[in-house]
């Protein structure tokens, strides 16, 4: 029983993962694109690497997470 939970869990864990990556990464296409069409309207008040930098790490964490 206590196994199921604790799989349950992994695969909440691993959805919520993917939704906040895909977010991020629609995040810095819509900023760039921004960028390209105004420039410094973003990055006069968030840096971009910041962005890159976690959604590369969400996408490490998520190829690397067990899928069962």
């Amino acid at each position: 029983m206590a196994e199921n939970k604790r799989s349950f869990l992994r695969l909440k864990l691993r959805l919520i993962f993917r939704e906040i990556f895909y977010f991020l990464l629609l995040s810095l296409v819509s900023f760039s694109l921004l960028e390209i069409i105004w420039p410094g309207s973003v990055l006069a008040y968030f840096n971009l690497n910041l962005l890159l930098l976690i959604c590369l790490l969400v996408a490490i964490l998520l190829i690397y997470w067990p899928k069962k």
